[in-house]
């Protein structure tokens, strides 16, 4: 069978499924994202070890993954430094379970107040950047301080990796949301969302993994998904 192509919604439908119906938390699954991630990060560019990490995160669930990112590739020797681009207080869910844990084990966190404060930290040098500000649900233009980080990243040199998508890329049909990331490599949860295949959300994605995270394949197959992906 062909792998399917998702839009957001089918995609959250599947996600609410494996939680509400199949028992599977959605913990497990922001654990099981964010190290996929670690995985192929590593595969595609070495290993962890003494390499700089700058782990951009947004407030949702996007910047949870984000986070799990950091903790693993610590566990594997980078040095990381979390900079959160959200209010603390504002976090709420397994996000903030997973902010709570980066607290406890003290590992380098930024609550990012202003451009010039990134800035400040991007003149340190980092290996690599991880994205995780916006997941699927951005379609409206992306404003403030996390449009101000994304198009301070434009022209990067460093490889960016992104979390699910490239933050600023509509999920659905692959539109430019304002301003977006440009990755080399997006890891993306549960199958292949439209917005990755399609042009010019295909050209930000760079090489694009779809990752096993735990969703049952009878989600999947009883979504009755009508899109395929066909590659030759």
């Amino acid at each position: 069978m062909l792998p399917v192509l998702v839009t957001a919604e089918e995609m959250r439908q599947m996600d609410r499924r494996t939680i509400e119906e199949f028992g599977i938390h959605g913990l497990l699954l922001m654990e099981n994202a964010g190290l996929q991630v670690v995985n192929h990060a590593e595969q595609r560019f070495g290993s962890w070890r003494g390499k700089r990490a700058l782990v951009l995160c947004g407030g949702g669930n996007n910047g949870g993954d984000g986070m799990v990112v950091a903790r693993h590739a610590v566990q594997r020797g980078a040095e990381a430094l979390v900079v959160l681009v959200a209010d603390p207080a504002k976090v709420t869910g397994d996000a903030l379970t997973n902010l709570r844990i980066v607290q406890k084990l003290e590992l380098p966190l930024h609550v990012l107040r202003s451009i010039d404060e990134l800035r400040d930290i991007w003149a340190g040098g980092w290996d690599i950047v991880v994205d995780a500000l916006l997941g699927i649900g951005v379609t409206g233009e992306v404003r403030g301080l996390i449009g101000e980080v994304i198009r301070f990243f434009e022209g990067c040199t460093a490889p960016v990796v992104a979390v699910d998508v490239p933050s600023g890329i509509d999920a659905d049909t692959g539109a430019v949301c304002g301003c977006a990331m440009r990755a080399r490599l997006t890891v993306t949860f549960g199958a292949m969302k439209v917005g990755l295949a399609v042009y010019p959300g295909a050209e930000y994605a760079g090489e694009v993994v779809v990752a096993d995270i735990g969703i049952p394949a009878a989600v999947v197959e009883q979504a009755n998904v009508p899109c395929r992906l066909i590659t030759r």
